[in-house]
């Protein structure tokens, strides 16, 4: 069952086993006794294939374990000297998710409960969580595994360390019972009284050498069914995932830092979320009351003329998109109104939401921040031990020693850590969508609510997910938690605090946006002066004036069909929207560059590329910005044509004119719709493909960092 042919391990030069040859038959107890350092515990090792061999061969039911390590393991059961177990399980919890990992996911309560009493576990602590275990008890439950698993070879190292005399003699009669039936044992201990005990053979070796063996021949006869079957091997492995992803979310639930951490963020990100929808709401209705309010002054602002009238102009409002209660955006930083009057366009702030630090954003919390920035860190701290806890507990070896892919372990404490995160997201989710239906429709802010929210959801799961990978990833690769939670917190810290500033002063080095100061000279001066084929506003009069006397056959402007004074306003607007369209464009253009700047430099930070699809699917980046003063634009523009062109068919050249309420109402009232939601994706290209990039270099870590466990055992 077991064989050694010329096996060996060096490490640097230096033999730690030399040419072992060993044989050990189904029903035999073979019993290696040694100093340490002799080489017991580097035989077992080599058998598990944790290490290589230097050169030989370890055989397990024939196979070679450096070419099946899998198909060995499988026949291989484990009891090392210091048994490590899950703390935040039960012994019965333990013992199940072992047996499952195993292929044993169909014991019933009372097979499980019958391995434990066979192992000398008293019942009152079946259901006791094992970090109130002693070691002794910690023992009789590695025993229990051992049996559990039913496997036609068992390695033993130092099993009886902890043990009382009872329980050892009690452990003697089971290895005995195992022999009988037909179990291959060997067994690395210093007790030579308990060898010569139960030992079928015992061999003493000494600085890796095999010295002396002898025995008294006695052979136990091998039962039917020892081994653990193929097929079970392979439905083992089709229910590892399940009971992998269980025992993550079990210790992650009963762990303070979850319960403690998670509740801090779950009511932050509630109380964000109610924050929000009660600031939405408030000022949803303070801007309906303000707009109702200007419209209201535009009626009844009297007799006047016409273009006193556009001066008095009228202020607009930027409907509140139901789900600002997520993420706010650019909204307070670049405001949400702008006066409409005659021959200006009033300009909204020019400073774009990525000049804000992620720091300073604290002071106001937000759900966006919580999630962006709160949850992954709670993600850290729940995750960094994943492989290097269990490494250092000492349970790695033993999962591994069960023949579990390293990989789909690796995938379960993924999946489980994500599960765990669902009890904290699902209310917050179930919360956000009730109070999304409860805000309405947002004043056609954005077109498809619904379907943003679902995106949102799904930009941030994935986010979430990339989190988590990397938490397993590095843990699998790191030398020890302190050092996994080291690199992990160096990254959070730049992803979300460091990259956003660096970013932005990629940005403004790259891509410069004028100051308040110039961007109104720069206006100005086109206005007075001109700019390219168009020539100064004294000679643009002029050249109108001699344009239409000429067209209309005439020679003085009273004799015109229309009031020319009306004529000249409207020709001084259209040439103004010129100017308007020439340098918000440009500095619409600018601005957009930047943030497309930032989503590119989101595929060095994730933080980045989810704030960008954040904002975008909340409608409130820059982008929903300017189409909304676009909009807002075009009704001024609508307004100053509706005036001017009746001061030029009711007005006289020369006289004053003055209109009433009928000519205010025949302006149309101010309405906006929102894009629809492929409007919103049309730019986020980069984002995406940030998510998607960062989450395909954390599932290969993670793959990576699981196929090195082995070395690192």
């Amino acid at each position: 069952m077991l064989q050694a042919r010329n096996l060996s391990k060096s490490y640097n030069g230096t033999a730690a086993l030399q040419d072992l040859n060993l044989e050990i038959a189904a029903g035999e107890i073979y019993c290696l006794l040694g100093a340490n350092g002799a080489g017991k515990s580097t035989t077992i090792r080599l058998f598990l294939n944790f290490i290589d061999p230097t050169s030989g061969e370890a055989l397990v039911d024939g196979l070679d374990v450096t070419r099946e390590p899998l198909k060995t393991k499988h026949r291989l059961a484990y009891i090392p000297e210091q048994v490590m177990l899950y703390p935040h399980l039960s012994g019965m919890e333990n013992l199940e998710y072992f047996a499952a990992l195993a292929g044993h996911d169909d014991y019933p309560r009372s097979a499980l409960e019958g391995f434990l009493v066979r192992s000398g576990l008293q019942a009152d602590a079946h259901d006791q969580r094992v970090g109130e275990y002693s070691k002794g008890m910690r023992q009789k439950v590695g025993i229990a595994i051992a049996l559990a698993k039913r496997a036609g070879a068992l390695l033993l190292d130092e099993p009886t360390s902890g043990l009382d005399p009872e329980a050892s003699s009690e452990f003697a009669r089971l290895l005995m019972e195992l022999r009988d039936d037909g179990v291959a044992i060997l067994m690395a201990t210093h007790d030579l009284f308990r060898a010569k005990e139960v030992g079928t053979r015992v061999g003493v070796m000494r600085r890796g050498v095999l010295r002396t063996e002898g025995g008294s021949g006695r052979a136990g006869l091998r039962r039917p069914g020892a081994s653990l079957p193929g097929s079970r091997a392979r439905r083992g492995r089709r229910v590892m995932m399940k009971h992998a992803i269980r025992k993550e979310v079990l210790e992650i639930i009963r762990d303070g830092r979850f319960r403690w951490g998670g509740a801090l963020v779950l009511g932050l990100l509630l109380l964000s979320l109610v924050a929000g929808w009660a600031h939405r709401a408030e000022v949803s209705r303070a801007h309906s009351a303000a707009q109702e309010m200007s419209w209201s002054h535009w009626l009844e602002q009297g007799e006047k003329n016409p273009h006193s009238a556009a001066h008095y102009g009228i202020y607009v409002f930027k409907p509140v998109s139901s789900l600002t209660l997520v993420d706010q955006g650019v909204d307070p930083y670049l405001g949400v109104s702008t006066w409409l009057e005659a021959h200006y366009q009033n300009p909204f702030a020019h400073r774009p939401v990525q000049d804000t630090p992620a720091l300073a954003r604290f002071a106001d919390l937000t759900a966006a921040t919580t999630l962006q920035l709160l949850l992954p860190l709670l993600i850290v701290l729940l995750a960094f031990q994943s492989f290097t806890g269990e490494r250092e507990r000492g349970t790695l070896r033993q999962v591994l020693s069960l023949g579990v892919p390293a990989g789909r372990l690796a995938l379960g404490k993924v999946t489980g850590v994500c599960v765990a995160l669902g009890l904290l997201l699902v209310p917050a989710a179930l919360l956000g969508a009730l109070a999304l239906f409860t805000a309405g429709p947002g004043g056609g802010a954005v077109a498809d609510p619904g379907v943003r929210f679902i995106l949102l959801a799904g930009a941030y799961l994935a986010y979430f997910l990339i989190f988590s990978v990397l938490a397993v990833g590095i843990s699998a690769v790191a030398s020890s938690s302190r050092a996994a939670l080291a690199i992990l917190l160096v990254f959070w810290i730049g992803n979300g605090l460091l990259a956003p500033r660096l970013a932005s002063d990629v940005a403004r080095s790259q891509v410069e946006l004028p100051s308040a100061q110039e961007f109104q000279q720069a206006i100005q001066e086109d206005l007075t002066e001109g700019f390219g084929p168009h020539p100064s506003r004294d000679e643009r009069r002029a050249m109108l004036q001699d344009s239409v006397l000429q067209a209309h056959g005439v020679e003085s402007l009273e004799e015109l069909p229309f009031n020319f004074a009306g004529f000249s306003l409207q020709s001084g607007e259209e040439f103004a929207n010129l100017v308007f369209d020439r340098r918000f464009g440009e500095l619409a253009a600018r601005i957009e560059a930047q943030s497309q700047l930032h989503r590119w430099i989101g595929l060095g930070a994730p933080h980045l590329a989810i704030r960008s699809l954040s904002m975008a699917l909340a409608g409130t980046d820059a982008a929903h910005h300017e189409r909304f003063s676009s909009a807002a634009e075009e009704h001024r523009r609508l307004i100053q044509r509706v005036l001017n062109e009746d001061i030029m068919e009711n007005g006289v050249y020369g006289e004053t004119y003055v209109a009433g309420p009928d000519l205010w109402s025949d302006v149309p009232e101010f309405e906006y719709q929102g894009p629809p939601v492929a409007w919103a994706m049309a730019g986020q290209g980069a984002a995406w493909g940030a998510l998607g990039l960062w989450l395909i270099l954390g599932a290969l870590l993670a793959g990576r960092g699981a196929v090195s466990l082995r070395r690192r055992t």
